[in-house]
């Protein structure tokens, strides 16, 4: 966490603008029907303000109304409430930041106007992956995606030379959630429905006495492989 701060601490300092929102929580439940349901009703169309602004609005909103404080971010995300979800997307985000719009403009006129970026934050030891794993930009694109944020950064932290005053290299990977864009695209036609593949073989796991015996006691790792192949579809 120490390092994590002074990651985000730096990232400020770089880019001139306040981090907010470190360690919010995500949790959001997915419905039975499956990921097109999902991405209809669950997950928050793109943003069209900042986060930092819609959680101040929902917190005026919620002191008006009595609403406990840990209850006004989830006015502010405007989730759709699921019964019985099927599962939860859950995770911590490391870090949130207002920057300037790439694209579009601002309602008063050609100045642009800000949107907020979700940062995930990576320490290195031995150097930095350019470009970054894919379970990186997953797990980064999985928070755009539920905050209804279109950009992200992913900065990685290499601490070679890092000393009191420096955190070492930082560098810092942009990541386009835009919609159309190459990462939400696979977000929303591989990755979700993986997730939903993967819970419902969970699911029958668990069901199945037989077959949690035999994931136990295969001692082959291919033939483990082929187990796990078995139940998950989208591994086949």
């Amino acid at each position: 966490a120490r390092h994590e701060d002074a990651a985000l601490a730096a990232y400020s300092d770089r880019v001139g603008r306040k981090v907010y929102g470190d360690q919010r929580r995500i949790s959001i439940p997915l419905p039975k029907e499956g990921p097109v349901q999902a991405l209809g009703t669950v997950f928050p169309a793109p943003l069209a303000s900042c986060l930092s602004q819609i959680d101040a609005e929902a917190e005026r909103i919620g002191k008006e109304a009595g609403i406990e404080p840990s209850s006004m971010k989830r006015i502010g995300n405007n989730y759709y409430e699921v019964d019985e979800p099927f599962f939860r997307l859950t995770g911590f985000v490391d870090g949130l930041v207002d920057l300037p719009r790439k694209t579009a403009k601002h309602a008063k006129g050609d100045e642009l106007g800000d949107e907020t970026v979700v940062l995930e934050v990576k320490h290195r030891m031995g150097k930095v992956k350019e470009p970054p794993e894919i379970y990186d930009i997953v797990q980064l694109s999985s928070y755009c995606r539920a905050l209804g944020c279109t950009r992200g950064e992913l900065v990685q932290c290499l601490r070679v030379g890092a000393s009191a005053t420096s955190v070492g290299t930082l560098h810092i990977t942009p990541v386009d959630f835009r919609e159309g864009s190459h990462d939400r695209t696979g977000w929303d036609r591989h990755v979700l429905p993986g997730l939903y593949c993967m819970a419902a073989a969970v699911y029958e796991a668990r069901e199945n006495p037989g077959l949690r015996v035999q994931l136990l006691a295969e001692q082959d790792p291919k033939m483990r492989i082929e187990l796990v192949r078995q139940v998950c579809e989208h591994l086949r």
